[in-house]
């Protein structure tokens, strides 16, 4: 532990507000939470072209990383809005009907050795022998 990290209240505070912000994500979690950020994860790049969303969850490259969410070895945090009411994204949960924004996705997956093996040594798409 830091020796000053409990030394200054606000920035107690500060951490304190940011862990409630910051919230793993269970294995219910629906496919389609992860499609805004997948799109950021393939499009990123402007000199390429658009991948569409709907493109992407045919595609077995992107369906990869979140088709069929909360198999053994998935992990993943949410960073939500915060409340400009209150500073506190747990505080939106407590109003019906009310969820929070998640503004940030973190994820991984760990994959069968095989999986990554034969996705590997697979032709690209489009090449031809």
């Amino acid at each position: 532990m830091n020796e000053g990290q409990n030394l200054y209240p606000a920035e107690a505070e500060r951490r304190s507000a940011l862990r409630s912000r910051i919230r793993p994500l269970g294995a219910d979690t629906p496919d389609e939470l992860f499609l805004p950020f997948l799109d950021l994860c393939f499009n990123w790049s402007m000199d390429k072209p658009r991948v569409e969303v709907d493109e992407l969850v045919e595609r077995d490259d992107a369906a990869f990383y979140f088709k069929d969410w909360g198999r053994n070895g998935d992990i993943a945090v949410a960073a939500y809005a915060s409340d400009p009411n209150t500073g506190d994204a747990a505080e939106n949960d407590s109003v019906a009907g009310s969820e929070p924004e998640i503004v940030g996705l973190a994820w991984l997956r760990l994959a069968e050795f095989d999986a990554v093996m034969d996705r590997s040594t697979a032709a690209p798409r489009g090449h031809r022998e």
